[in-house]
């Protein structure tokens, strides 16, 4: 090799190495020297297989045989680098050819690891926004069922005396459209990609929130879930989104390590207050991290997981998160004991309230000889809310489209109007910007419904209209209360 090929094979950025015909290591250049951590002199003799993982010499052999049989060879391989972290590299291999015969082989190795750990944060984040699109649809179709269910669960309660089955049947039906319909916002709140927003956030209630979304998967892991929250917890000033994301991650961590267990599977979820601090802890009793690891948890793309299994950037990311929120994120473990990962957040002190508009109490008085209209394209939930009107002594049209709205308003005056955001082909918002042109009266004593309060065009709407509004399910008696408070307006 003359002096000038002699600096160009040292110098480059890519690691090389040759083999002889047999696959043993004959040059080395700095990079791979560096890369392996391995002396040159090391190196040079050993065969290109003993270097790599059980797993990758199959390929390795493959690519090397068909090299020295004068074919131009690339594939990817898995190696461990200086420090004994999983490394991905690119390996192009070339004959080298000596007197019309191949005498051995010339091997370039490009460490595309960041690369494809890259492709493939971007590959989940496009998943990610395709089940959000599914999501925010399915609920849009979840929601009003839902709402309907819950609506005349509440008719039946107030029908009339029931007998103690009775009553708990009818309990039961609120008490799971409430369940389903906090299973459906959890998904939209999730899969909704927006900007930070901060509020006072019940640590309690995100945590219950993210379980509710892993129950399943748990339950099939047969993974038993202890939860010891402390009663009365303080608030944090923090997004839900944004803490959501980092409890799932850790659920789903502690979910993977318990995988492989035998014997009895154990998750534990805590919070606590700690002096002028709160913080939510989730364990397991899993095969736990050794201390090497732990020290390297948080740094972004070391993972513990299998190639393919991981990115390394989910507890990096949501050690970021927590910082951001004036918290930290710690780990706690011994191998063979389980893992401790804590979130711990200052306590909200003073801050101003949120700016929604405030919800009359379900018990408020509804006065009589009061006219509503109900606009909403769901048959199940104009009933419902039509009959509940009518028992408190009120009456109430119930339309499901806009231009049948725009008829009634030509002829008749309503203390309110109830107008479902979701009705088709944004039919509400062009309803509502005309009669803010047409009629202001009854648009200023219009009161919304959504069944997706996360949508950012609905939460934009709602916040240039400037009125009330309300989430489905619902319960009868505050919307009754909400259209009669505009309509005494």
């Amino acid at each position: 090799m003359s002096e000038r090929h002699g600096r160009l094979f040292e110098q480059a950025a890519d690691g090389i190495f040759t083999l002889d015909e047999t696959g043993h290591v004959t040059s080395v250049n700095l990079i791979m020297e560096r890369t392996m951590g391995h002396r040159r002199g090391d190196l040079i003799g050993t065969h290109c297989c003993s270097l790599l993982d059980p797993l990758q010499k199959k390929i390795a052999t493959r690519l090397f045989d068909a090299t020295l049989a004068g074919k131009r060879q690339r594939a990817e391989l898995t190696f461990k680098d200086v420090a004994g972290r999983d490394r991905i590299g690119s390996i192009t291999s070339t004959p080298i050819v000596e007197h019309g015969r191949v005498t051995g082989a010339l091997c370039i190795v490009r460490d595309v690891t960041q690369e494809r750990r890259f492709a493939e944060e971007l590959r989940q984040r496009e998943k990610l926004a395709a089940v959000g699109q599914l999501v925010s649809g399915v609920a849009h179709e979840l929601n009003n069922p839902l709402a309907g269910i819950s609506a005349f669960a509440q008719l039946l309660d107030g029908a009339g005396p029931l007998n103690a089955e009775q009553r708990d049947a009818v309990e039961t039906i609120q008490l799971e459209a409430k369940r389903a319909a906090k299973i459906v916002a959890s998904l939209l709140l999730f899969s909704r990609q927006r900007q930070p927003e901060r509020t006072g956030v019940d640590l309690n209630r995100v945590l219950n929130d993210t379980l509710a979304l892993r129950r399943f998967v748990i339950s099939t892991e047969q993974i038993e879930v202890i939860t010891e929250l402390e009663r009365d917890l303080p608030q944090t000033w923090a997004d839900p989104f944004q803490l959501q994301q980092v409890l799932l991650n850790l659920l789903i961590n502690a979910e993977q390590a318990l995988r492989g267990r035998k014997g009895k599977r154990r998750m534990t979820l805590r919070t606590q207050r700690k002096g002028d601090r709160i913080v939510a802890s989730v364990s397991d009793n899993g095969p736990g991290i050794s201390e090497e690891m732990l020290s390297r948890i948080f740094e972004p793309f070391f993972t513990t997981k299998p190639v393919g299994e991981g990115s390394g950037l989910g507890l990096a990311i949501s050690h970021g998160i927590v910082r951001q929120h004036g918290g930290v994120l710690h780990a706690q473990s011994e191998e063979g004991t389980g893992a401790t990962f804590e979130i711990d957040l200052p306590i909200l002190m003073v801050r101003d309230e949120a700016t929604h508009p405030a919800l009359p109490g379900v018990g408020a008085e509804i006065p009589r000889q009061r006219r509503f209209l109900i606009v909403d394209n769901e048959p199940a939930m104009r009933q419902a809310l039509q009959l509940h009107l009518r028992r408190s002594g009120c009456f109430a049209d119930a339309v499901g489209e806009p231009v049948a709205a725009l008829a009634l308003l030509a002829t008749r005056t309503y203390g309110a109007i109830f107008l479902d955001l979701q009705l088709d082909a944004l039919g509400a918002e062009s309803l509502f910007t005309e009669l803010v042109e047409r009629d202001p009266d009854h648009a200023g004593r219009v009161i919304f419904a959504t069944g997706d309060l996360e949508s950012e065009p609905a939460r934009n709407f709602l916040h240039g209209a400037g009125r009330p509004f309300v989430g489905k399910p619902f319960a009868l008696a505050t919307v009754a209360a909400l259209l009669t408070q505009a309509a005494s307006r």
